[in-house]
């Protein structure tokens, strides 16, 4: 309950990941056209991430127009299950996807960076129950903008620009055996963050 505790006072003081622009510049996802809305229910009708793998892996060599559209939306129903709109399992992807990535051309026209950074704040509604122990959702999201706006959180060397900003960080990945410490020193800094360690504008250097 500790890093919970920790969690809840980053938001209360300065967590304002609170509009759809802020996704835009994280993940490059547009903030403006149709809702994206449906039945959010994670545990039925599912489809094993496994299946997928092993059914379009990999275009084949020479494919028709119709089945190139046909991994297409198989790998875009693998972004949208295991990366925008991820369950705690991280191995299921819902059908709920199939009428959008049915039309390939209208996936442009969805609001996409709402969709996301809704479902982060319902996953982190979630965390916050005792009983749960896992944080699920669009996290890359969540890194990328902790990163991007409290500087003193920041891995070092990875100042080069990349667009879109998560892009950045991409090749963050600190080992396992670093994380009790990590965790108790991310800790101390939320405790004394001060108004001067947050950055609330949109640096391109």
């Amino acid at each position: 309950m500790a890093g919970l505790y920790h969690l809840a006072r980053l938001n209360d003081r300065w967590f304002r990941l609170d509009e759809p622009l802020d996704v835009a510049y994280q993940l490059g996802l547009p903030v403006d056209g149709r809702y994206v809305s449906g039945f959010l229910q994670i545990q039925k009708f599912a489809v094993n991430c496994t299946w997928f793998q092993e059914t379009f892996g990999e275009c084949p060599e020479g494919a028709d127009e119709e089945t190139v559209r046909r991994f297409a939306r198989a790998y875009i129903m693998m972004l949208l299950g295991t990366q925008l709109f991820a369950d705690k399992s991280g191995n299921r992807i819902h059908i709920r996807w199939l009428p959008f990535v049915a039309r390939l051309e209208e996936m442009g026209s969805y609001n996409w960076g709402s969709a996301a950074l809704a479902w982060l704040y319902r996953c982190m509604c979630r965390v916050a129950n005792r009983h749960v122990v896992k944080l699920a959702g669009p996290l890359q999201l969540l890194q990328s903008w902790i990163f991007w706006r409290f500087p003193g959180f920041r891995p070092a060397g990875y100042d080069a620009f990349s667009w879109p900003l998560a892009s950045r960080w991409s090749g963050y990945n600190p080992g396992i055996s670093e994380k009790g410490p990590r965790v108790q020193m991310a800790r101390l800094k939320i405790d004394l963050l001060q108004a001067r360690d947050v950055s609330t504008l949109i640096s391109y250097v």
